[in-house]
């Protein structure tokens, strides 16, 4: 069975777990805010404290990120910080606030094989623009001004007598490179009267091309500066080369099992309603076989043209799962964590991931209430946001941006709409609302779709929505005729339906509540009081 990377950084996360709680620090990218994301969402399901910080410090403004600013080597600075807090035994809300509140600026550049120079890459040497032949002296000024430029937007603000601590990485190791610029660093921040309280030159993040990164991080108080000191047990940090290190034993076998099981005994939640019981199984059955249908037609809405045959693959693996009764019934938790663990394995790549992270975020809802708070569509319309807040602040996704999220916020907007017990209404409105916000993409200009489409994703839960809606009001319609029905007897226990030979006995029947009718095979009728 094939293991998810989030499923191992779960895992790490049952092995890390402790009283005093878990932080993860990580690059500002897609791939790892949606697998680490979805990882502390399903620890925090368990109990477990952990929180994460995603770090961004490169300051070059084109660069093409969808979750934001790039991360250089900013990230050892955080890194570091953090572990010297930790070996002093701080609160994991004290690191938290000084990792979020550390102000720093990056700025990458690689030397390419025709001797030119790219300004404004990223740590493997991509994007950024060629700037042709140029010295490592005109170099260094070059990007001393576009990382202390006012006018830039991701740029510090740097007044005289600031002070700063400044972090220069070589992407090869290049002592002859580090300290010539190094020097020429420290000359050009002098040049704006800026402080250089601490400068470590190191290859502290490797590359594939050889280049330099530099890094300003402004000095918030003395006790940044104290943490930064904090002598550690490793002789790759410059300031502690000629320290002995500390050599620890670690023990790499683990004491869980490496597969991911949700039903937790100390795991509770409400539990099912009886609308939900009855109509779950076929509801994600239809929409399982909608998504098949539609295989075609999100493929042609994919500029890769995939996006259809990935959810496909998905959904016939869940509609496995339905037919072979895997899903819990009795708790929507258990239920909806089954779903995002079989999406987020069968479909390949990103896609998979953020279905996981939506539906982690939704049952991880529904623990906030006991057993005896009863699932109803408020409670649903509470869980779908919190699952759309889970995948926005996971990979800063925001309405407007041509992404599923443009049809989730209107699907839970009319859910909300319109406050009252007719749920029918409710979710119609909230299918209207996802079908209209998957239709307004068409119109958005994005290289996620093709022009004058929607996006696959959007379109998806559209059709998901549509298939859900008609099979709640196809089973409710009917059930509704059903107890409507002249031959059909409503009493405590159950209906009771009456063959044609014994409906003079439906007075009888109506008078004496308590009474049950059970027909014998021969149509012979018994009464027990």
């Amino acid at each position: 069975k094939r293991r998810t990377y989030s499923k191992t950084k779960f895992i790490s996360l049952r092995e890390l777990n402790t009283p005093r709680g878990i932080i993860i620090i990580i690059k500002n990218n897609m791939d790892e805010r949606l697998n680490f994301g979805l990882a502390m969402e399903r620890a925090r399901a368990e109990g477990i404290i952990v929180d994460m910080v995603a770090v961004g410090d490169d300051c070059w403004e084109t660069q093409e990120n969808s979750v934001g600013r790039r991360c250089l080597a900013g990230l050892i600075a955080v890194i570091k910080v953090a572990g010297a807090m930790s070996e002093a035994k701080k609160s994991m809300r004290d690191i938290y606030i000084m990792c979020r509140a550390m102000i720093i600026s990056s700025l990458s550049s690689v030397f390419l094989r025709d001797s030119s120079i790219r300004f404004g890459t990223d740590i493997n040497g991509n994007g950024g623009c060629n700037e042709g032949k140029m010295d490592v002296h005109a170099l260094i000024i070059n990007m001393v001004k576009y990382m202390i430029d006012a006018k830039r937007y991701f740029s510090l603000s740097v007044f005289p007598l600031n002070k700063f601590i400044v972090l220069v990485n070589s992407y090869n190791i290049d002592g002859l490179l580090l300290g010539y610029v190094a020097k020429e660093l420290l000359h050009q921040l002098q040049k704006v009267n800026v402080c250089v309280e601490r400068m470590f030159c190191s290859t502290f993040i490797s590359g594939p091309r050889p280049g330099f990164c530099i890094t300003l991080i402004k000095d918030i108080g003395e006790e940044l500066i104290r943490w930064i000191d904090n002598a550690i047990p490793t002789k790759y940090w410059p300031e502690n080369a000629l320290l002995q290190p500390v050599i620890r034993s670690i023990s790499l076998e683990s004491s869980h099992s490496l597969e991911v099981e949700c039903e937790k005994p100390y795991i509770k939640g409400p539990r099912s309603s009886t609308m939900f019981y009855d109509y779950c199984l076929e509801c994600v059955s239809i929409a399982c076989r909608a998504i098949i249908s539609s295989e075609f037609m999100l493929n042609s809405m994919d500029p890769m043209g995939h996006y259809g045959s990935l959810l496909a693959n998905g959904a016939k693996e869940l509609l496995k799962v339905v037919e072979d009764n895997q899903l819990n019934r009795c708790k929507p938790y258990f239920f909806i964590t089954k779903i995002g663990n079989v999406l987020e394995e069968s479909i390949v790549g990103a896609t998979g991931t953020m279905y996981g992270l939506f539906f982690a975020g939704i049952a991880q809802h529904f623990l906030n209430y006991t057993e005896i708070v009863e699932v109803d569509i408020d409670l649903w319309a509470a869980a779908i946001k919190k699952g759309i807040n889970t995948l926005a602040a996971m990979t800063n996704i925001r309405l407007d941006e041509c992404t599923l999220i443009d049809a989730l916020i209107p699907l839970y907007r009319g859910l909300v709409y319109k406050p009252s017990n007719k749920f029918l209404e409710r979710i119609k409105e909230g299918v209207e609302g996802a079908e209209s916000g998957a239709q307004a993409t068409a119109y958005m200009k994005s290289s996620k779709h093709i022009p004058n489409l929607p996006e696959p994703g959007a379109q998806t839960v559209a059709i998901i929505a549509r298939a859900i809606y008609e099979t709640v009001k196809r089973l409710y319609e009917t059930e509704e005729k059903m107890l409507r029905d002249p031959t059909r007897v409503v009493c405590p226990i159950g209906i009771v339906e009456l063959a044609p030979s014994e409906e003079p006995l439906l007075p009888l029947a109506e008078a004496e509540r308590e009474e049950v009718i059970v027909l014998g095979e021969e149509g012979e009728a018994e009464y027990y009081g």
